[in-house]
């Protein structure tokens, strides 16, 4: 897995070394989580598109995953690969009472009243780690007084 600061790590060596480094570019199957800032710098997102366009034609799986903030880099590099030869997943966040019983169940997992959970639904930006990370912060359990 590749992310923000790997992908900037390897597209330096692609700059200097004048190709991309053989573990990148053979890796069986790349994670490239949270690529960001792309559009503002188009000489590195074009690099990106290259190794992406690379590996498709190697036959090889790479995997963009949009991180915390949507600037339009992933659609950016998706763009970069003919529609026939991708595939797109959009994962959503649950809603109301989804994220109520997400919380619940780390709530479980923690040790903590299931009543604890109703404090996540103010989190913001709202995101499972998040949630997790309030969660595990608490020193007591609120319910319990």
């Amino acid at each position: 897995m590749v992310d923000d600061r790997g992908l900037h790590q390897a597209t330096l060596w692609r700059v200097r070394k004048q190709g991309w480094s053989k573990t990148i570019l053979e890796e069986p199957c790349l994670v490239i989580d949270g690529p960001v800032f792309l559009a503002g710098r188009p000489a590195a997102a074009g690099m990106v598109a290259e190794l992406i366009r690379q590996r498709v034609e190697a036959g090889l799986r790479t995997i963009l995953v949009e991180g915390p903030v949507d600037d339009g880099s992933v659609q950016l590099l998706m763009d970069a690969v003919a529609p026939e030869l991708r595939i797109t997943l959009t994962l959503r966040f649950p809603v109301e009472g989804g994220r109520l019983r997400f919380a619940q169940r780390v709530c479980e997992e923690l040790g903590l009243s299931r009543v604890v959970a109703r404090g996540t639904l103010g989190v913001e930006p709202w995101c499972y780690q998040a949630v997790r990370t309030y969660l595990e912060g608490l020193d007591h359990d609120p319910s319990e007084g």
